[in-house]
């Protein structure tokens, strides 16, 4: 994108909206680069006045209006010129060395032919100082180790001597390095692949060592190392170490013959004894294994007169609850009798209560109701007054309503017919910029078509010489082919002769041994 933009400051008819247009033919199979319309935030942006990329952190919207002015940090000439040619001022000849040696580097061109050279050398942009310094910084990235450094304030006051504990733990605490250290100390930072540490033993230990699994071979060599199991522990592919292992990693990967002389006989041992801890593990398994097999069948005898025991008690439960229902239904029958009688006295009393409840009710509402109508005539007075009252405050409101209403349309008519200009006039520049916009569209689909004609002319140049350079490869190929075929039939030829003579010579052979066989079985 750089790139394009500084292609863009160089041509002289270039616009912030042509920009944009390349941007987008530039980028088309680019899925973070898209047209500001398809973003998800809202805005009033066409496809040539912004784009919009999706960063890491989000999608931001860019308005090419002004990139082309602000990328340009060019002087003129002669300015530039006398800058850099100020002796007497170091800092200008500083400031603009870039510049005299982009001037040498375009006269030289110049004068080896180049034309371009002086034009090229003399445009500089913020985006190309922005790509060579970014060069620069990743060149000297790869070049070096990184290191990440903390830096604390020992005191408020900035003066050197004096340290302040609580400021400085404060600092740390923020920065998180109470917790690394603490990490670090419970965690296993450092670690090592089990490849390296076998291919640094592999040679020094027996073989019955070197063929066992990684972890296990790695685990003979820690313990025979006396390591503390808690200073290590086994991954899947690699080995894990607490803080402050970092000096034994690098013994431990030293693996010279003279500091490792009495290794295969620790990792024997260990080997052995580990083996033996198994066999001593395993014949403990199998003693508790036993001992729960004589509890279970012990458990299970229980069971059974636990079993029998029940049975008994459920008898003896069946009779007392036999006992237990009759007192109890004695008990509900007592108890249902005199509920009864408690229903009756009960319903006596309430038939009583509500006639006394209805008396009083009919003697209140007789009451109520004359109060009520004294006060209902009042009320219906005081309504008719009031309904006067606000049906002429009504009609005045009315009226005033219709005034305002005439006005404000009055107002709206005048306001739409100034609209209406205003609108015929914006829709006339808008034609006219419109059909500016598509002469020159049309004018650089004429030069796009011209541009994909020539190519489509070179390629079926190029693609003509390729037929030519693959049909020539074919003949060759088929010549080649036709001489081996020939080799093989002369070689085959050959085979059959030679096989036909050794036959013919076994042949003479065995009629030469039956002749020798016939002639001295005569003899016999």
């Amino acid at each position: 994108m750089f790139y394009i933009l500084d292609d863009e400051c160089k041509i002289a008819k270039s616009t912030a909206k042509s920009f944009a247009e390349k941007v987008f033919r530039g980028h088309t199979s680019n899925s973070r680069i898209y047209s500001a319309r398809k973003s998800k935030k809202k805005n009033r942006f066409n496809d040539d006045e912004a784009f919009c990329i999706r960063h890491f952190a989000g999608e931001v919207i860019y308005v090419t209006e002004g990139f082309l002015e602000k990328n340009k940090d060019s002087l003129p000439l002669g300015l530039t010129r006398l800058m850099f040619n100020c002796e007497n001022n170091p800092v200008c000849v500083e400031l603009f060395e870039e510049d005299r040696k982009a001037e040498e580097e375009a006269k030289q061109q110049a004068k080896g032919g180049g034309k371009g050279g002086a034009a090229g050398g003399r445009f500089n942009s913020i985006s190309r100082k922005f790509l060579t310094q970014l060069s620069e910084l990743m060149t000297n990235l790869n070049a070096t180790d990184s290191s990440f450094i903390r830096c604390i304030k020992p005191n408020i006051e900035k003066k050197p001597g004096i340290f302040q504990g609580v400021h400085v733990m404060n600092q740390l605490r923020c920065l998180g390095m109470v917790e690394t250290l603490m990490l670090m100390h419970t965690g296993f930072p450092t670690r090592c692949p089990y490849d390296h540490i076998y291919s640094s033993y592999k040679t020094i230990v027996p073989a019955f060592v070197a063929s066992l699994p990684a972890p296990e071979f790695v685990e003979a060599i820690m313990m025979s190392l006396e390591v503390p199991r808690s200073k290590f522990q086994l991954g899947i592919t690699r080995v894990f170490f607490k803080s402050g292992m970092l000096a034994f990693l690098d013994e431990l990967l030293d693996s010279s013959a003279d500091k490792m002389a009495g290794l295969a006989n620790k990792i024997r041992h260990w080997i052995l004894l580990k083996r033996w801890r198994k066999g001593i593990r395993t014949v403990i398994c199998f003693l508790r294994f036993a001992d729960k097999l004589r509890r279970l069948r012990a458990l299970k005898e229980l069971l059974k007169s636990t079993h029998i025991i029940f049975r008994l008690q459920m008898g003896l439960f069946r009779m007392l609850k036999r006992i237990r229902r009759r007192k109890a239904a004695l008990l509900i029958q007592k108890v249902f009798r005199g509920h009864n009688q408690a229903n009756k006295w009960r319903k006596t009393a309430k038939g009583i209560l509500v006639i006394q409840k209805y008396f009083r009710r009919y003697r209140v509402q007789k009451e109520f109701k004359a109060e009520i109508d004294r006060r209902r005539k009042e009320i219906a007075k005081q309504l008719a007054e009031k309904k006067k009252a606000e049906q002429e405050k009504r009609e005045a409101e009315v009226r005033e309503k219709i005034r305002q209403e005439r006005e404000r349309k009055e107002r709206e008519r005048k306001e739409k017919e100034e609209q209406d200009r205003l609108e015929r006039e914006r829709l006339r520049l808008e034609t006219e910029e419109r059909i500016r916009r598509e002469r020159e569209e049309l004018e650089r689909a004429r030069e796009e078509r011209e541009r994909l004609e020539r190519e489509r002319r070179e390629r079926e140049e190029e693609e003509r010489r390729t037929r030519e350079e693959e049909r020539r490869r074919r003949e060759e190929e088929r010549r080649e082919r036709e001489e081996q075929e020939r080799r093989d039939r002369e070689e085959r030829e050959r085979l059959k002769r030679e096989d036909r003579e050794r036959e013919i010579r076994e042949e003479r052979e065995r009629k030469k041994k039956e002749k020798n066989w016939s002639e001295e079985k005569g003899k016999r």
